[in-house]
């Protein structure tokens, strides 16, 4: 979700997503509690390291997000260029090793 919600414009779908994250880690922590593989110290423990380190990352990503420039669409029109898909064949492609 960290990844997904910046690209989402619709604030709707942006709050299903957060929703969807946090129901899935909530099923999986119950889950565990459920099949006996943890207690429910541990499941929370686990919730809150998690979230602590949500919060690193979100600190941490946000001056990357704010120095990154957008680049406009139309600089490859102004400039004349033509991006071409280049499929290289084996051929001409010495090895080596022989």
């Amino acid at each position: 979700a960290l990844f997904i919600v910046p690209s989402i414009k619709a604030r709707r779908w942006r709050t299903l997503t957060v929703a969807g994250a946090i129901l899935i880690v909530l099923l999986v922590g119950f889950s565990r509690i459920a099949l006996g593989a943890h207690y429910l110290t541990d499941v929370l423990a686990g919730i809150f390291f998690g979230l602590l380190w949500l919060a690193l990352c979100l600190i941490a990503g946000k001056p990357m997000r704010r120095n990154r420039l957008p680049i406009p669409s139309n600089v490859l029109a102004e400039s004349g260029a033509v991006l071409v898909p280049i499929q290289q064949t084996g051929e001409g492609v010495q090895n080596p090793l022989s």
